[in-house]
């Protein structure tokens, strides 16, 4: 969870080119249940609970979508459409996290490079 929050960051803005963005852990909870804390990934408080943190604290609510995607909280579906399962991001989180323990980055400064890499792999999951 950890290095997920620090290194690694809100995939879903990741993957629309915001890298780094401060995180919240979501647990994966099929059925209602949380099964642990190696099962999630990384989400910005949009992403996750459809709310704004301090950085877009002027940004209207419908300008959020627009700018970061569908929030899981708001459109599940149009989240899922957009960015994949649960399950396949949190395959993708642990992709991230193996680039980040060959060869580790500074604290939210995750190099373009990995970036990259990070969304071509995205890609491939996504067929």
């Amino acid at each position: 969870m950890r290095d997920t929050k620090l290194y690694i960051g809100c995939l879903p803005c990741l993957l629309n080119d915001y890298p780094n963005m401060h995180a919240d852990y979501h647990h994966l909870a099929p059925g209602r249940k949380r099964l642990g804390h190696e099962y999630g990934f990384g989400m910005c408080l949009w992403h996750h609970r459809g709310e704004r943190d301090w950085t877009w604290g002027h940004v209207p609510m419908g300008e959020m979508r627009s700018r970061l995607g569908p929030s899981l909280a708001r459109e599940k579906r149009v989240f899922i459409e957009t960015y994949g399962s649960e399950m396949l991001l949190m395959e993708l989180n642990n992709f991230a996290l193996s680039l980040w323990h060959a060869e580790p980055w500074l604290e939210h400064l995750m190099p373009a490079a990995v970036m990259h890499t990070v969304q071509r792999h995205h890609r491939g999951l996504c067929g």
